[in-house]
């Protein structure tokens, strides 16, 4: 049994299948050297946070979440500061809470806007990051006597994201610019957790089978130019069928703490898959 556990740079953000706790056992599967390190799918950054490589190029589809990196790249403490005027005892209710959130969905100032994510993503419940057909955040409220303000996680974030360049685009854009010697990790939306689970309903969410698909064979691909891409899903038929018997990945299988109820400190370890992709997996 693999236990995860806590190391380096904590990121700032909540996020669903965050990978702070793995970050070690991710990290042995990358080389010690390479010319980039590339993640299209960013999210809370828990692996960006903490790695040290010439190049650092980050990415995320979700065009609210990579204004916040970049709000925070450029501003620094002075964004900090913006952020934690919200977290006060008189936002924590309904009514402040869902005045805030409309607020978020038709504001255009872009650092309100990157600010309020912040004030969300710590009130919401689960830090759960949802949005409606019409593309507003509809996350309700959590349950929290005090929202935590990740003053110290800002903090220690701010030299590293200093290196970030950032994107705003699709994986497969972002893969096109695989080179020899780069290496990849991606932390894609999860695969259904079982066989009898509908894709359709799963599909609702944004990134269907035909997504986890072309990840794969970009994953394929940039191995055959020289790079090594790394990938976390579920453990389970989808992803084993995916990773080894439709493309060449290396997996193994790992287990890892997840919340699995409405109570934060409910945790049930759950099985995931890392693949790896490498040239001499794909000759």
């Amino acid at each position: 049994m693999d236990m995860d556990k806590e190391v380096g740079i904590k990121p700032f953000l909540k996020w669903a299948g965050g990978k702070y706790r793995i970050v070690d056992r991710l990290k042995s599967e990358f080389p010690k050297k390479a010319k980039r390190y590339i993640e299209p799918f960013l999210g809370a950054g828990s692996v960006a946070l903490n790695v040290d490589y010439p190049q650092i190029i980050v990415s995320d589809t979700n065009a609210d979440l990579m204004l916040v990196w970049k709000m925070f790249r450029d501003m620094g403490a002075d964004f900090v500061k913006e952020c934690k005027k919200l977290f006060i005892p008189e936002n924590n209710t309904d009514k402040v809470f869902y005045e805030l959130r409309n607020e978020f969905n038709t504001t255009k100032n872009k650092l309100r806007k990157a600010v309020l994510f912040i004030y969300l993503n710590r009130h919401c419940y689960n830090g759960l990051c949802r949005y409606n057909s019409s593309g507003g955040f509809n996350t309700p409220i959590g349950s929290y006597k005090i929202a935590y303000f990740p003053q110290k996680e800002f903090e220690k974030s701010l030299e590293q994201i200093k290196k970030f360049d950032m994107h705003n685009k699709d994986f497969r854009e972002i893969f096109e610019m695989a080179e020899k010697d780069d290496v990849f990790f991606c932390d894609p939306p999860y695969l259904p957790m079982s066989q009898s689970a509908s894709f359709d309903a799963y599909a609702e969410g944004g990134f269907g089978l035909k997504d986890q698909l072309d990840l794969a064979e970009c994953a394929e691909q940039a191995a055959e130019k020289g790079a090594i891409v790394v990938i976390s899903n579920h453990y389970n038929w989808y992803s084993k069928q995916i990773y080894t018997s439709l493309h060449k990945g290396k997996v193994s299988k790992i287990e890892v703490s997840r919340t699995i109820s409405a109570k934060a400190d409910k945790r049930e370890a759950v099985e995931e898959i890392i693949a790896v992709f490498k040239k001499n997996n794909t000759q």
